[in-house]
């Protein structure tokens, strides 16, 4: 579905729909806009994720005089999640649990459609969270007929790289009408622990995922990317089994870096068609 499509959610004033409400300081890496979740030949969506750029309260603005504002924080992610097809009086009391989920597969997600490296994809500690239900309109607005507010937990003080996918190809694959690689859910695992200094973990899951590359992505891309691959693949199995024992020097680490962004970019292509 585009961005700004209509929801999902029936709008007729009969039926109420549950949904969970996270509210989350500075941009989170989603595109704005209304998007449909459905599991990949499934007959109907599941969920209804709206994505909204709001101002932050002033009580989350507030720094030293001294100080100048990081914009970032001068804004809140507001993402909603309506379940479509649950018809219950409340929210249960795993919905939030379930929800952040979803939120946190649609970040995924919207790495993968991302023109540039994704970096740190891990969902961010929320600064509001809410549960209720409302009309098919009220909930596509992100509003509700009955709201609580969730009690918070600490924070996380992660910082992440919020870097905005390509609306189709996201829309795409959150909508179920592209399969998603298992060799690029692979090779994100791999950029999330180089970023992260875990060069060994890196290393090894580099191998998994290249390797599972050259058969997935056979006909996606253009010839020469399937044949970098295949020229990579020697030196990243090295790499990977100097990993394992422990001796990975930094030459093997160079190797690490350069066949990760050759295959995150050979996904690109694939993903783009």
């Amino acid at each position: 579905m585009r961005r700004g499509a209509a929801a999902a959610a029936d709008s007729s004033p009969q039926r109420k729909f549950g949904f969970v409400q996270f509210d989350f300081a500075g941009p989170l890496g989603l595109p704005e806009g209304r998007w449909v979740v459905r599991d990949s030949g499934a007959p109907s969506p599941s969920h209804v994720l709206i994505v909204d750029q709001l101002a932050a309260p002033a009580k989350l603005r507030r720094k030293k005089v001294e100080q100048a504002p990081d914009p970032a924080e001068l804004q809140i992610t507001r993402v909603t999640v309506i379940d479509t097809l649950s018809e219950l009086p409340d929210t249960p009391p795993s919905a939030v649990t379930d929800a952040a989920a979803l939120v946190q597969r649609a970040l995924t997600l919207a790495a993968l459609a991302s023109p540039l490296s994704p970096g740190a994809i891990e969902l961010p500690s929320p600064v509001g969270i809410r549960t209720g239900f409302g009309s098919g309109a009220e909930v596509a607005d992100s509003g509700w007929s009955e709201v609580s507010e969730v009690p918070l937990t600490a924070p996380s003080r992660r910082r992440r790289r919020a870097a905005q996918p390509n609306e189709e190809t996201f829309s795409a694959l959150l909508g179920g009408r592209v399969g998603i690689p298992v060799s690029a859910l692979i090779t994100l695992r791999a950029r999330r622990d180089l970023d992260s200094g875990r060069i060994r973990e890196a290393a090894i899951q580099l191998e998994a995922a290249i390797n599972t590359a050259r058969t997935e992505l056979g006909g996606l891309v253009p010839p020469d990317s399937l044949e970098s691959l295949v020229a990579h693949a020697v030196a990243v199995a090295a790499a990977a089994e100097a990993a394992r024992a422990g001796d990975l020097d930094p030459e093997g680490e160079e190797v690490v870096a350069t066949a990760l962004a050759r295959l995150e970019t050979a996904q690109r292509q694939a993903l783009r068609g």
